[in-house]
């Protein structure tokens, strides 16, 4: 539900039939979200030091709040907003631009998703 596509479709099977150039590689809009972008982020290790460093409790009880259906409708308006909405046109190729913009979205809705699996299994397990 964290990557955005997963939550939207413009009519296009969720970026399924959006395609274009990744960095000289023909590919489509919802495979650079499932993994093209977080592939070149760099080494998971460094990943996930940096992605839990903002893990903090004020960030998790935010990040936590809310049901399923909200933290639905956020991945879809992220989708609308980011993915959909500040897509190079014509979409052909992804650009650098594109690129950061997508990392720090994919970025935030790791820890996002981190936060809420984590409650999740709290209020489960309790």
């Amino acid at each position: 539900m964290h990557q955005p596509l997963h939550c939207a479709d413009n009519h296009d099977k969720g970026g399924n039939d959006v395609k274009l150039d990744f960095f000289g590689r023909p590919s489509n809009l919802h495979s650079i979200w499932d993994s093209g972008l977080l592939g070149r982020t760099g080494d998971e290790e460094k990943l996930f030091a940096v992605y839990t460093a903002e893990l903090t409790p004020k960030n998790f009880r935010k990040w936590s709040k809310g049901s399923v259906e909200d933290w639905a409708e956020k991945s879809h308006k992220v989708a609308v907003k980011v993915v959909y909405g500040k897509l190079p046109k014509p979409p052909v190729a992804i650009n650098a631009q594109y690129e950061a913009l997508g990392d720090s979205v994919v970025k935030e809705q790791i820890e996002r998703a981190g936060a809420r699996l984590a409650a999740v299994l709290n209020a489960t397990f309790k």
